[in-house]
């Protein structure tokens, strides 16, 4: 981790025990022993900003002035009521003040420094459009963000064994990720499954319509050493129409998990809690056998079950296929 990713983790540190110091200074009879603390930690926090001020991008500059120059006029206002009389820690200690906190310009520095201060590891599908954009997004958002796109056959990267950080994202991942890796972030590995609880696992567009259902979605939630099988954060869903087939199906996950994965990550960055859903996987996640098994027409099968069976494995070209005799005949 960097110096500026190092003084965001500080910065965040001591705001937030100025405001819990100065709860309790209200809630304990606002005593000098605890106003005493409250001034050795905002003249911290004040000497810390003003330290980092010439590393701030430009826009940043504005709010870190403001907050500056509040705790320059409390300090001082703090040290004459200190020298008006000699205090004990137990002596009520209560001044004056008509400067208010810049809680707007607070506000920006500690989304500012939260966002600098989170180490993340994207992991997303190569060579898929969505995936680049939300690897850009994150990029913008939180710089210290390690990128991994990775195609199905791949080799998951060794080396990416042992990072270490704050949240993993899976976007499309085309590799199940090490559980190790996956204890590594300590807030947490996300990923975005494209279907709903009903739906965990392999070709889950391609079942949902060789299941006529009316109704699909995505999952974001929280990876496990199963696959799909972590704490759901949300489900978001839509109508599946009566002309929609797979790919159709597939492009409407896709926009819905960028939606999601977009709104996660403000919420990240601004310190929100994350949603927690009531949903619950349904069943054991879908296994690529599973889906071959869909791909394959019997000659003996009824024609509106073959009909099912082709519209739910045609993606850019027909997976479905007959075999004869040992023989594998592609449909076209």
């Amino acid at each position: 981790m960097d110096n500026h990713a190092t003084t965001a983790r500080m910065f965040l540190s001591a705001m937030e025990r100025s405001e819990k110091i100065y709860t309790h200074y209200l809630a304990s009879g606002r005593t000098y022993r605890d106003a005493l603390d409250l001034k050795e930690c905002n003249a911290h926090i004040r000497d810390m900003v003003g330290t980092d001020l010439p590393n701030l991008p430009v826009q940043m500059r504005s709010p870190a002035q403001k907050l500056i120059r509040h705790y320059d006029d409390w300090l001082s206002l703090w040290e004459d009521f200190d020298r008006s009389r000699d205090f004990g820690p137990d002596n009520l200690f209560l001044f004056e003040n008509p400067h208010h906190f810049p809680k707007e310009a607070a506000r920006s520095l500690i989304e500012y420094y939260r966002c600098q201060s989170l180490e993340m590891l994207f992991i997303g599908k190569k060579d898929d459009r969505n995936a680049y954009h939300a690897a850009e997004y994150v990029r913008q958002i939180f710089p210290h963000t390690t990128v991994l796109f990775g195609a199905r056959g791949e080799s998951f990267p060794e080396d990416m064994l042992w990072w270490k950080g704050d949240y993993i994202f899976s976007y499309l991942s085309p590799w199940i990720i090490p559980e190790g890796l996956l204890q590594r972030a300590a807030q947490g590995a996300i990923n975005w499954h494209p279907g709903p609880p009903e739906y965990p696992g392999i070709g889950c567009t391609n079942f949902a319509v060789y299941n006529c259902e009316t109704v699909f979605g995505i999952t974001c939630h929280y990876m496990a050493g199963r696959v799909d099988t972590g704490r759901i954060i949300e489900v978001r869903k839509f109508r599946i129409l009566e002309n929609d087939t797979v790919f159709s199906v597939t492009q409407k996950c896709y926009a819905c998990i960028l939606n999601s994965f977009l709104s996660i990550l403000d919420k990240i960055a601004v310190g929100d809690a994350l949603p927690q859903s009531d949903e619950a996987w349904t069943r054991t996640p879908y296994t690529r056998k599973e889906l071959d098994a869909l791909c394959k027409i019997m000659p003996d099968m009824p024609l509106e079950e073959v009909y099912r069976r082709v519209k739910a494995t045609t993606y850019d070209r027909p997976w479905a296929y007959t075999e004869i005799e040992g023989l594998k005949f592609l449909l076209k």
